[in-house]
């Protein structure tokens, strides 16, 4: 026979208690009447013994939501690696607050993208989204959520509203300045063409950064060829390489993937780093990966999915729709890459 689902009206009488004591024993974070600790300590061991579990639906009507965070993240292919930590972040909050995460896909066939969204608030039954897509999605439907009036959240993304982002340009700047300081005059910068249907923020605000620090040190930018695809951006940087190598002393890489590609492709001149050229990463991404460990400026996207979760919540409890975006800014992590001229 289907056991029977324990309710509780069954908790309550069995502890001779009100419904209202023993629903606000099992959630007092959302009771403004406050039972006592031991009342609280009586009824959650007895829904523990009792294998009570929360009725989903009888929440949500009760509060006019579903107490559901969407994430998603839009990947150039299914192995595409996830960002670090970002979930963990999101979870720890939701979980916290009482809300469960839901992992989102979001449809590929925009052929009728005015339906996309609705579609997967109703279906997934969701309250908000948070959503990092890295220029992976298609303009239409990027297009299409910032229009629906739907709440979201952007996770490494750089917006006015809406948004947890890493400031880049204070980033590039402190990397560019770390090897100003230790004597490099002739540093170039490598940033490969983007594969993206939209280049990300990043690369453009890392960049910037460089030019801003070389700059303010009255030294003279250096930008080294990759050429416009990626198909041979690195037979471009091999001839660029060999033409410059003995002009440079330092490579400012836009992220850990370019250093590490940079190193590989420039494999022939591996003597050279780190002992007459230094060479940084970005992201802190590919530390277990790079051979030689990599100075570069590490983003917490744990922080990062923190905040984008106490945003969202923020969202769902609040008429207003939008919040001002938050920053976070990158922590500089010197490693032996920058070695050279210490």
């Amino acid at each position: 026979m289907k056991r029977k689902r324990v309710t509780i009206p069954d908790l309550a009488s069995e502890l001779n208690l009100s419904n209202r004591a023993v629903s606000q024993a099992l959630n007092p974070r959302e009771c403004s009447v406050k039972v006592s600790p031991e009342t609280v300590k009586r009824v959650q061991e007895l829904a523990l013994k009792r294998g009570y579990r929360p009725d989903s639906r009888a929440r949500s009507m009760r509060y006019g939501k579903f107490f559901n965070i969407g994430y998603f993240e839009a990947k150039i292919n299914p192995v595409a690696l996830p960002l670090p930590g970002a979930q963990n972040g999101v979870y720890e909050v939701a979980s916290d607050a009482g809300y469960r995460v839901t992992l989102i896909q979001l449809p590929s066939n925009t052929s009728e993208p005015a339906a996309a969204i609705p579609h997967v608030f109703s279906e997934d039954m969701l309250d908000v989204l948070i959503l990092s897509h890295a220029g992976n999605l298609p303009s239409e439907l990027v297009e299409q959520i910032d229009s629906s009036g739907y709440p979201v959240v952007y996770l490494n993304e750089k917006r006015p509203t809406n948004a947890i982002y890493s400031n880049d340009i204070e980033g590039a700047e402190a990397i560019t300045q770390h090897l100003i300081d230790l004597g490099h005059q002739r540093i170039a910068c490598i940033a490969y063409p983007s594969s993206e249907r939209e280049p990300h923020y990043s690369i453009a605000d890392r960049i910037e950064g460089y030019t801003q620090a070389m700059t303010r040190a009255g030294l003279t930018p250096i930008f080294a060829d990759t050429g416009h695809a990626r198909n041979d951006s690195q037979d471009c940087l091999l001839k660029w390489f060999r033409k410059n190598h003995e002009k440079i002393d330092a490579l400012m890489c836009g992220s850990d993937f370019d250093a590490m590609v940079s190193m590989r492709t420039l494999y022939e001149y591996r003597h050279l780093f780190p002992d007459k050229i230094a060479i940084t990463g970005y992201d802190d991404m590919g530390t277990a990966l790079s051979a030689l460990p990599l100075t570069t400026m590490k983003l917490s996207f744990y922080q990062m999915g923190r905040d984008a979760a106490k945003m969202a919540i923020e969202l769902v409890d609040r008429p207003s729709k939008t919040k001002p975006s938050i920053s976070v800014t990158p922590e500089l992590i010197v490693r032996s890459s920058t070695s050279a001229g210490v």
